[in-house]
């Protein structure tokens, strides 16, 4: 009795497995949602409907993006990580909600580190520190040594505060042992406004929203956060090379799946996304959003993520740092 009750369970398990092996080589059988936590229009939700319509072309079914933007990306991230795991319903993020945010707020209601199963790592950005073209400083050096002057007073821009931009700024004043006076803004984009308005003395963001100003002449790049010199300012140095070998920062992109998505989906998910990260095409549009492609494992994504919420949720702590 016991050895016939002992099959029957050992064919149920092998029934489930073959079941569940049959779905996942199946995926995807309908149309897959794309759960964007930022508005539409925002830099991340751009790079997801480049990103969904690159997967709908080479899986065969809609990739439909779904804006549900509040909270700095907590609540789509929640949103999704309640979802089914099944593949029908992905998270593509930057890394707030998933990594660099996690300490900012006291009530997060899931787990970031476990709610979720990476799938790959798509793109990064690398933070600038910069300053007018006409300031009275042109690199790191000279900029520290101004504002640990007694009769200096340097103002700061950045927006929006616990991002990136703030968390490697903070990090910097620490370690320089000098002081900045911080200025928050609600995004990226009003601060370059004040730089160039000469309200600001220095500010800090992505590549991205500096670069045009940069090579207009308006803006100054003093050095990156990026672990290489960029292709696009091979003359401006990384905060790595000028001594800071742990302060890089980079603003980077994910598509992840619900906790308990099959291998199988996500093996899938992540070999169309590292051929499509190898189409020069793709390389090259997000050359010209100054940023570069980041390919990864699933099980490369996760380390990262965990070594970014980790490396970051500390500057947040030691700094007193929490969201508006």
């Amino acid at each position: 009795m016991l050895v016939t009750l002992t099959r029957r369970f050992a064919a149920a398990c092998s029934m489930a497995v073959l079941t569940a092996t049959a779905a996942a080589q199946a995926y995807p059988e309908r149309p897959v949602r794309v759960v964007v936590p930022f508005p539409a229009g925002a830099a991340t939700d751009n790079m997801a409907r480049v990103l969904a319509a690159r997967l709908q072309a080479s899986l065969g079914q809609p990739f439909v993006v779904e804006n549900r933007a509040g909270a700095s990306g907590i609540i789509g991230a929640e949103y999704v990580s309640k979802a089914a795991p099944d593949g029908y319903t992905l998270l593509y993020t930057a890394s707030g909600p998933i990594a660099t945010s996690l300490k900012l707020y006291d009530s997060i209601r899931y787990d970031a580190l476990h709610d979720f199963k990476p799938i790959s790592l798509v793109i990064a950005n690398t933070v600038v520190i910069a300053t007018r073209s006409d300031a009275p400083f042109d690199n790191l050096e000279q900029l520290l040594a101004r504002a640990k002057s007694p009769s200096e007073t340097l103002s700061f821009g950045y927006g929006p505060p616990g991002g990136l931009p703030h968390l490697l700024m903070a990090t910097l004043q620490r370690r320089a042992d000098t002081h900045l006076t911080f200025v928050p803004y609600k995004g990226g984009a009003p601060v370059v406004i004040d730089l160039l308005g000469g309200t600001l003395d220095m500010s800090s963001g992505n590549l991205t929203e500096y670069l045009e100003h940069i090579r207009a002449g308006k803006v100054k790049p003093i050095a990156l956060g990026s672990p290489v010199r960029s292709a696009l300012l091979p003359d401006t140095p990384t905060l790595t090379e000028l001594g800071y070998p742990d302060m890089v920062a980079e603003t980077w992109s994910a598509l992840l799946a619900p906790a308990g998505t099959p291998p199988e989906v996500i093996a899938l998910l992540n070999k169309e996304i590292a051929k499509i990260q190898q189409d020069p095409e793709f390389v090259d549009s997000v050359a010209k959003q100054a940023a570069v492609v980041k390919p990864s494992s699933p099980e490369e994504a996760q380390a990262f993520i965990q070594n970014e919420a980790e490396k970051w949720g500390k500057v947040v702590v030691e700094n007193g740092i929490k969201a508006n």
